[in-house]
């Protein structure tokens, strides 16, 4: 037992440690003889495994001085330097002989192509030569790469009587290629069995006679002997290589080249594997089954070995970290079965397994539900992979493997009690769950055609009946195959009549996504950003005059830039509330209230007293101060309930005042009459902020703000950053769009809005800044998922088919699919994968099981959809209130903040009173949500009446009070202003006890929406202002320095 443990610690160290670090190496482990001792006994049964010899610090402390950014340039020569050398060479023989030493040197992969093109010409011209070693070198180098060469080429060395002639056992290294090359034979290849048999007792008697060849033949030999040139490890081969090849090619210039750049790849290759493997401790670390599944084997680096001796190459790095996971899941489950569980245990886990649903994990023990949630949850993660980049569903194939795996797992734990004669049909079932898993993970990951890859279906054809999946991938079938199965989906209509809202066709294909570009990139103009912002927050830290470090906060807050500086802008405004500033300057005063309570502050609404007369009227001698009725206006949008003495009487009388301002414009500038017809149209409060960063932009670079060096620093700011954070968005528009086509929507639920650019609106809208993409990446795909779940509730499922759909959700199992009409299927997975994947997420950064969560939020969007289809199917009007308490969730609000939240806290610390804000929160996502659902409503609801749809808010007033359509909408209008107030109350009330980031995140949501809806349908209908903001906001580039930008081209394409 020593001796392996001994074995497998020089093997791992030899690959991923460089010799420097093999002495701090020695002083970290533990001794063998200490592990060997440190067995414990249990009430169950154990197998004593040694603790792990590579601690997590161990690993983390893993370092060498081969770095890319640093010997990335030198690598580069030597490979061009190898290119041009494989390309000079002429000669057959000498050509093979660098393929060889190219491949078993471990850099052949940097030479595919060439090496391919010299491999053809063998093909075609297959070399002719009495030489062994060239006719069996060319061979073996035609056969590993899949061509077909007859093993008649060694006709030429055998006797009349058919053995191999004893004229060729002088050659040494003719007689060591034979033996590699007749490991290369099929069935039926009786030459390539005397070759091995010939070859093999010659060399066997050769080893043991030492005096005739050298050391070095001598240890080629034995090697040889002991396990075949075609079944090493490719990665422990190179090692080997590089020292054999030390010692015998180092008087050639050639040889040198290949010699330094092997050791230097060698080296690169290994730092990439060192961060692989921290990436994954850390992911072992937080999954917790170290601490609460002791009795399994902790063997991450000895699974790592498994998978790296798969494919080494760099470019296989995200399989390399998918697969080793897979193993560490399996490996615990393994152990579980083996030594741990009892057989009652045993029984429950695996038909839990085969329920294949979460809530099976309700009946487990504690360490049971532990691997069943990472098994499950790796799972469909891996199968959404799979959906995702090849639009096909394996969790029935991912599924079943799992199922037969620990069926056969089952059947070995029964054998303890019950002799059973089928141990070798059960150990078949535990290898090919291995390898299907392997052979899946290449679907979203790897080259179908990597030999070692080949090497593993071959396996896989001898150890399972369904090599299908494998086979359709090497022939590029699966996206083919797959996509007819769609078709015969979309075939298969329901033939019955079904109602349709006749959407327009999105106006934003894939193509004009993909064109989307920008000069403004951060490598070309983040030393100047970076120049700006220190500049700008110089500015803001030496402002010391109270007003003037008000404006520039403000500013910074509508010029979009304000996230860059909010440690800074935080302490600012602190010492405002500390120090609240007393003055008669109206704007001022409405500033500092504003932006005080904007961030969560408490200051009372009695600051505007000194405005007002006795009567509690505000004064008619502010009247000409048009700036300070202005700010007031604004300020009075911050208002909480039980503040109509003060915050409602100074809406009224600045409304009265600037309706009126507005309508004479010869009294004012254009540009104060544009600023006034803004925030009558909409308050700034109320405004979706990437929007009003544009909009401030242009009315900054036209007012008289601009004049001075410090205003041109920050509108230089925040132009720039306005164009980069755009560059940003234009990516991932363009991954959504990429994965949005290959979803399958758009072909199979035509009936549904295709809306990939606006609903990435709402993303944006939410949060905008750089560091949230992963954030509105997963948004927009949870809303362009609910938005066909929402049309097929609205106008194309039938009821009965609705109920099932509805049903199917509260199961939230795969296997409820099967009652579904075909498209509901693609609805039904896409967003259960969807789920489990983020819920995936969550677990393996923060070990938080957040699938109950996610589940419940989707199963009460669909309950609130079902019940709004069941009002329709019965011709029924809500009452107001029945509307409200169902609409605030049928809208889609609580469910995308709860996805908005999780996502945006990836890289964030958590724990299990992380999601408690979910719960205290609660009420501001209420009334977050009401303002979202009843702007959607003034915006939608002509066009949704017309097309047939449930009545809305509009059309429930109308009903219960008796009162027209524009009386109706005044009542929604109020309902929206009540409900900004109590979102302004909770965010002061519970400043502190919700998260910053929540808050913004409800905030912006009401304002996106009302900014979508604002003239009408922005989403169904969405060849309007929606298009126009898009344009500005994804398309269209600020200028900066009067420079034309460069977003003609696609406006004209759209435009056409």
């Amino acid at each position: 037992m020593i001796s392996i443990i001994r074995f497998a610690m020089e093997l791992v160290t030899s690959l991923l440690f460089s010799s420097t670090n093999f002495v701090r190496l020695c002083r970290l482990l533990p001794s063998v003889s200490t592990i060997a001792s440190k067995a414990k006994s249990v009430q169950r049964r154990s197998a004593n495994y040694h603790p792990s010899i590579w601690n997590h610090e161990l690993i983390e402390s893993l370092t060498m001085p081969y770095q890319y950014e640093y010997y990335g340039n030198r690598s580069e020569e030597l490979k061009e330097k190898a290119r041009k050398l494989l390309v000079s060479t002429n000669q057959s023989c000498e050509r093979l002989k660098l393929i060889d030493s190219m491949q078993r040197l471990g850099v052949a992969y940097h030479f595919e192509e060439e090496i391919k093109e010299a491999l053809n010409l063998h093909l075609r011209d297959v070399m002719i030569t009495r030489d062994l070693h060239e006719t069996a070198l060319q061979f073996r180098l035609l056969r590993e790469r899949g061509h077909s060469i007859g093993s008649d080429v060694f006709e030429k060395f055998r006797d009349r009587d058919g053995r191999f002639s004893d004229s060729i056992k002088g050659d040494i290294t003719g007689v060591l290629s034979l033996y590699e090359a007749s490991f290369l034979g099929i069935q039926g290849e009786d030459i390539l069995e005397e070759a091995r048999n010939f070859s093999t007792k010659y060399l066997k008697k050769l080893s043991g006679n030492q005096l005739e060849i050298s050391e070095n033949v001598s240890e080629k030999v034995q090697q040889s002997l002991e396990i075949p040139l075609h079944w090493r490890m490719p990665r422990v081969e190179a090692l080997n290589f590089i020292n054999l090849y030390t010692t015998v090619y180092d008087d050639d210039h050639n040889s040198l080249v290949l010699l330094e750049l092997a050791k230097l790849d060698y080296n690169l290759v290994q730092s990439i594997h060192q961060q692989e493997l921290k990436e994954l401790s850390r992911w072992w670390n937080q999954l917790g089954f170290k601490e609460n599944l002791r009795f399994s084997r902790d063997r991450l680096m000895e699974n790592y070995l498994w998978v790296m001796g798969t494919n080494f190459e760099p470019q296989f790095s995200k399989w390399r970290i998918s697969l080793t996971k897979f193993v560490c899941i399996l490996t615990a489950i393994d152990d579980m079965y083996d030594i741990y569980g009892s057989i009652d245990e045993l029984e429950l886990f695996t038909d839990a397994l085969k329920r294949w649903d979460v809530r099976a994990m309700q009946d487990l023990p504690d360490y049971m539900k532990i691997c069943y949630f990472a098994m499950f949850n790796f799972a469909n993660d891996f199968a959404f992979d799979v959906l995702k980049y090849h639009s096909v569903n394996v969790i029935s194939e991912i599924r079943t493997q799992w199922t037969n795996l620990c069926g056969s797992y089952m059947v070995e734990a029964r054998w303890l009690i019950h002799t059973n004669s089928e141990r070798v049909l059960s150990k078949w079932m535990d290898f090919s769950g291995s390898i299907s898993h392997m052979e899946l993970a290449t679907s979203s990951s790897l080259n179908f055609s990597s030999p070692n890859f080949v090497q593993l279906y071959k396996t896989r054809i001898l150890f399972s009946s369904r090599p299908y999946w494998i086979e359709a991938s090497k022939h590029g079938r699966q996206s083919r195959l797959l996509q007819a199965s769609l078709n015969i989906f979309a075939s298969k209509a329901n033939l019955a009549q079904r109602r349709s809202a006749n959407y327009h066709p999105s106006i934003w294909n894939h193509e004009l996504i993909e064109s989307l570009t920008t000069p403004y990139q951060y490598e070309l103009y983040g030393n100047r950003s970076e120049e700006l912002k220190e500049e700008a927050r110089k500015l803001l830290a030496s402002t010391n005059e109270s007003c003037e470090r008000l404006k520039l906060i403000d500013s910074m807050q509508r010029l979009g830039v304000a996230y860059h500086f909010e440690e800074e802008i935080k302490e600012a405004l602190n010492l405002h509330r500390k120090d609240v500033m007393i003055t008669r300057d109206l704007h001022a005063t409405a500033l500092q209230f504003r932006l005080l309570r904007e961030h969560g502050h408490s200051i009372g609404s009695d600051v505007f007293d000194k405005f007002r007369d006795r009567d509690g009227r505000f004064s008619d001698n502010i009247k000409g101060d048009i700036t300070g009725i202005l700010s007031l206006y604004e300020a009075s949008f911050l208002g909480i309930q039980g503040e109509d003495h003060v915050l409602e009487e100074a809406r009224s009388f600045s409304t009265i005042y600037l309706n009126k301002l507005s309508g004479n414009k010869l009294e004012i500038s254009e540009i104060v009459s544009e600023q006034v017809q803004q925030s009558l149209e909409i308050p700034l409060h109320w405004r979706m902020p990437r929007v009003e960063a544009l909009n401030f932009i242009n009315l900054y670079t036209t007012t008289d703000l601009v004049d001075d060096h410090n205003s041109l620093v920050l509108l230089e700011l925040a132009k720039l950053d306005y164009n980069l954070v755009q560059s940003i968005h234009q990516q991932e528009l363009k991954e959504l769009s990429r994965w949005w086509s290959q979803l399958g929507f758009k072909e199979n639920l035509s009936f549904s809005r295709d809306r990939l650019m606006e609903n990435y609106l709402w993303a944006m809208g939410i949060n905008f800044e750089p560091r949230f993409s992963k954030c509105r990446i997963g948004l927009t795909k949870f809303v362009c998922i609910l938005t066909a779940i929402d049309d097929m509730y609205d106008v194309y499922g039938s009821p009965d088919e609705l109920e099932l759909f509805t049903n199917a959700v509260k199961r939230w199992d795969v296997r409820a699919m099967e009652d579904l009409p075909d498209y509901m299927k693609i609805c039904y997975f896409a967003m259960f994968n969807f789920a489990n994947d983020l819920a995936f997420d969550v677990l393996k950064h923060h070990g938080l099981n957040v699938i109950s969560e996610i589940r419940t939020q989707w199963t009460n969007l669909c309950g609130s959809y079902m019940a709004e289809a069941r009002w329709f199917s019965r011709g029924y009007t809500p009452t107001v209130k029945e509307y409200l308490e169902n609409s605030w969730i049928s809208v889609g609000g609580p469910a995308a903040i709860v996805h908005a939240y999780l996502l945006q806290l990836q890289g964030c610390n958590l724990n299990n009173n992380s999601l408690d804000c979910l719960k205290h929160g609660s009420d501001l996502i209420y009334w977050s949500s009401i303002i979202t659902r009843l702007a959607d409503d003034l915006g939608t609801s002509t066009d949704e009446i017309k097309r047939g749809d449930v009545a809305k808010a509009i059309q429930c007033y109308m009903n219960e009070e008796g009162i027209s359509e524009e009386e109706a909408r005044d009542r929604i209008k109020g309902l929206i202003s009540n409900s900004w107030k109590k979102v302004n109350e909770i965010k002061i009330k519970k400043s502190n006890d919700l998260p910053k980031s929540m808050v913004k995140m409800c905030l912006n949501m009401a304002r996106t929406a009302q900014c979508i809806f604002q003239h009408g349908d922005g989403i169904g209908t969405s060849i309007g202002v929606t298009r126009d903001h898009l344009i500005s906001l994804i398309l269209k580039a600020v200028p900066i320095n009067q420079e034309k930008s460069s977003f003609r081209v696609s406006v004209n394409v759209l435009n056409n």
